[in-house]
């Protein structure tokens, strides 16, 4: 039985021994927009995971109170995952966490955010 797919996903790679990150705890927050519609600095947690032993995460655990189903990003907002890198790495690391922001432009894509991490470096990219 397959499982549809949320519209974001994330794929950590530890990048120091060249294998998936498991087990990193992922949080996905939206931000609130200002007056003029840019993203304001405020933010309310949408939803958390945590990656798989393939590094992935492919499903969510919806954060709002009061809602159920699944995962539904809101066109022209802007979202940000935050990585909680620092158990992962014992805390032998420069980044306790890594906060990837992006905005949706169009709510019938997919989001697939990469991150390639080691303990002094990391670099995310639009995936596919």
């Amino acid at each position: 039985m397959s499982a549809e797919r949320p519209p974001v996903t994330c794929h950590v790679l530890d990048t120091s021994v060249g294998k998936p990150a498991a087990n990193i705890q992922c949080t996905l927050s939206r931000f609130l927009k200002s007056a003029d519609g840019s993203p304001s600095s405020s933010c309310f947690e949408v939803a958390k995971a945590s990656t798989n032993e393939d590094g992935r995460v492919a499903a969510w655990e919806m954060r709002q109170k009061g809602v159920a189903g699944k995962l539904v990003l809101e066109e022209g907002f802007t979202y940000k995952i935050r990585f909680e890198t620092w158990e992962h790495f014992k805390g032998e690391t420069f980044f306790p966490y890594v906060e990837v922001v992006f905005t949706v432009k169009e709510i019938n894509q997919h989001y697939h955010i990469p991150l390639l991490l080691s303990p002094y470096a990391y670099s995310t990219y639009r995936g596919s």
